[in-house]
């Protein structure tokens, strides 16, 4: 089922604390999570340079492959996605692992599309040709994240226009989730369907919680961390410092806050948080 991490903020923050050294960092929950299962099946870390997503992804554990701690080690960014995966469909592969990326957009998943053999048409069906064929993997991820693109592009909130469109953005992402889960339901799906997403464009960051747990965190001003007593950002960028952040469970003692079910919400680039329902069709 996986555990994913996004995160935001106002300048270059170091991020290693959170993969890798928190009470229930990253690293942690690939060995084993809340739930008492392993997301031993890969993992893979996106941040932002110059607007573009940079992506280090293996299949293997992370608790085990030291390259997962000198990546997060020597990471700072202000855009962030990190994955540890449970595979359900599609093998410990490179190409099924998360985040998967396309231009300008990142996205991660947590959760199964159910009756995914049977959905997957439907979702091939609801896209261009060209998009499709950037389809690399077998999982059910990967062809959500194109057609989640699609959808969104065709509603006229591709990259860039998060920030212009954001409630416009919120609405269609959470209509996304909920058609997935309809098709799911639709096909014949013994279980629902469990569709957490992050989506990103490296500007503005989309969640969703559907059928598994999620969390969001906010950060004002800049503190010394309680796990290794440094601060995370530069003096320079300590005036009106601020970070937002989603995960599939609390990283840190800090006072996270669960997002009900079937909700969506947005970070946006002045960190602020905006939190609807999902509405369902």
């Amino acid at each position: 089922m996986c555990r994913l991490y996004g995160f935001r903020s106002t300048a270059p923050t170091r991020v290693d604390c959170s993969l890798v050294n928190a009470q229930n960092a990253l690293l942690a929950q690939s060995r084993l999570d809340e739930r008492g299962y392993a997301n031993a099946d890969g993992w893979g870390i996106a941040h932002y340079r110059n607007g573009a997503p940079a992506v280090l992804k293996r299949e293997t554990a992370a608790h085990s492959d030291a390259e997962y701690r000198a990546t997060a080690t020597r990471i700072t960014a202000a855009t962030l996605v990190a994955h540890v995966r449970q595979a359900t469909v599609g093998r410990a592969r490179l190409e099924n692992t998360h985040p998967f990326h396309l231009g300008p957009w990142t996205f991660a998943h947590n959760g199964t599309l159910t009756a995914f053999d049977s959905v997957a048409p439907r979702l091939g069906q609801e896209m261009e040709r060209d998009l499709l064929e950037n389809r690399r993997g077998t999982t059910d991820s990967e062809l959500l994240f194109l057609w989640l693109i699609a959808r969104m592009a065709a509603a006229g909130v591709g990259p860039g226009a998060l920030s212009r469109h954001r409630g416009r953005a919120l609405e269609v992402f959470g209509q996304s989730v909920a058609r997935a889960a309809e098709l799911s339901r639709a096909e014949g799906a013994e279980e629902p369907a469990r569709l957490n997403f992050v989506l990103t464009d490296g500007r503005v960051l989309l969640a969703a919680r559907w059928g598994n747990t999620l969390h969001v965190l906010q950060r004002q001003g800049v503190l010394d961390c309680d796990i290794c007593g440094d601060p995370h950002v530069e003096p320079r960028h300590r005036d009106g410092y601020r970070a937002a952040m989603v995960a599939s469970e609390p990283i840190t003692n800090e006072a996270w806050t669960p997002v009900p079910d079937r909700h969506a919400l947005a970070i946006d680039a002045g960190m602020n948080v905006t939190l609807a329902a999902i509405q369902i069709p």
